[in-house]
């Protein structure tokens, strides 16, 4: 970073990630490994916790995020 603008290439790495969706069934297979948990169980994921998911699978791919949770 010079002067908090972001290297140029944080911004390509920031427009490639920007570029993938994250369609509903990544985001349900996410939810049925947490609820595997058999801590607190989740319906829904809405807004906030939604976009930080979306980004997370979108960083990590849905697989990582999962095995991420396997191993809380």
């Amino acid at each position: 970073k010079v002067d908090g603008i972001p290297s140029d290439d944080h911004m390509e790495t920031q427009n490639r990630l920007d570029e993938i969706s994250v369609d509903k069934d990544s985001i349900e297979k996410v939810m049925e490994k947490w609820n595997l948990l058999g801590i607190s169980n989740i319906s829904c994921i809405k807004n906030t916790r939604q976009k930080l998911l979306k980004a997370r699978i979108k960083e990590h791919s849905t697989d990582n995020v999962i095995n991420a949770i396997g191993n809380i």
